[in-house]
């Protein structure tokens, strides 16, 4: 019965982008038409009521329903990895910067400057956090049953995986007793789909994840919560999380805006850095769509190559592209996805808090 209750249940995505403002800079959500006298831009209508009117317009967009198959011929998706400096973007205009990773853990600063750390997969909520107020700690124990033991994790993702697992933790209001809590978690492997979210179109993993006071309640299906994430292997990142709640907290949803590199480690020296995005913005603002320029350090080994892929123009005039950037080193190499709007200056520039 759960099982099927699992299958019942979706969450909307959007269709496309659309643009809303912020203090006056543009931030995005669904697509809406238009016509414009230039074949390279679309025209969109503005959203001035910020943020809150924006998740009502995600909400609007088309219905993803995944059909619990594989219907994309996705190999089996690894694990996340995470590469420290990268910055990501989303669409509540709220940031994340990896400040340390390898296998094991990651490191995360957001935009508040809270620091909060754990493991790779997505799935786990972060073990220990803070917060102006208040710090915690989380642990993750498998689900042991008898004849029925849960497997230890859902990667490689492929349809149908599943795991179970009890969620132990702490927190400390400032000046405050410690407080305690333990949860119960199943998440599942739902299926493909092709999402379109502002940073562009991906092919993704569904990941269904129910929260639940305990597993008798589970098998009453009495949801408490229920996360859903479209993991995008190409990024080794989702591209949206959903999250409904079953008691009195409003649902909350953020898609991906941008993924930035940490350009600071990739090129050290700030002249070189300086050239790099100077080199971002003649592509923004110079190369039509699809017309790649490229960027060399032949000192650092290190090669930028921008293609705008879409172009907005918003009512009140603003430009913004959606944009690919490969960054190429000695060591490795990445596309970085994501979509930028030209201030009054002329600089581009991806919005965020």
């Amino acid at each position: 019965m759960l099982n099927i209750l699992r299958r019942l249940f979706f969450f909307q995505l959007s269709g496309g982008l659309l643009c809303v403002l912020l203090g006056g800079f543009p931030v995005f959500a669904a697509e809406v038409s238009g016509n414009s006298s230039d074949p390279d831009v679309e025209k969109k209508q503005a959203d001035t009521t910020g943020f809150s009117s924006f998740f009502k317009e995600l909400f609007s967009g088309k219905d993803y329903v995944t059909s619990g198959t594989n219907i994309l011929g996705l190999e089996p998706a690894q694990a996340q990895r995470y590469r420290p400096g990268t910055t990501f973007i989303y669409s509540n205009g709220s940031w994340e910067q990896v400040i340390a990773a390898d296998a094991e853990a990651v490191t995360w600063k957001n935009h508040r400057g809270y620091v909060s750390s754990g493991r790779p997969d997505i799935i786990y909520r972060r073990t220990e956090w803070q917060t102006r107020t208040a710090r915690g700690a989380r642990e993750f124990v498998p689900a042991r049953f008898l004849f029925d033991e849960s497997a230890p994790s859902l990667w490689p993702l492929k349809v149908g995986n599943e795991i179970r697992f009890y969620e132990k933790g702490s927190w400390q209001p400032k000046d405050k007793l410690e407080r305690t809590y333990s949860t119960y978690w199943t998440c599942r492997v739902e299926g493909t789909e092709k999402v379109t979210v502002p940073a562009g179109e991906f092919d993704t993993w569904k990941i269904t994840c129910s929260r639940y006071v305990s597993p008798e309640k589970a098998h009453l299906g009495k949801v408490r919560e229920r996360k859903t994430y479209y993991y995008a292997p190409e990024l080794k990142h989702w591209v949206v999380e959903a999250k409904d709640y079953r008691y009195r907290k409003p649902a909350r949803r953020r898609e991906l805006v941008a993924v930035l590199p940490g350009l600071k480690d990739i090129v050290p020296v700030a002249a070189d850095r300086s050239a790099l995005n100077r080199s971002f913005h003649k592509a923004l603002e110079s190369n039509t769509s699809g017309k790649p320029l490229v960027w060399q350090s032949k000192k650092a080994g290190v090669t930028s190559t921008v293609i705008p892929r879409k172009t907005f123009k918003l009512k009140n005039g603003t430009y913004c592209r959606r944009y690919e950037q490969k960054i190429q080193t000695p060591s490795w190499q990445d596309v970085y996805y994501g979509v930028a709007c030209r201030d009054g200056q002329g600089i581009w520039a991806t919005p965020r808090r």
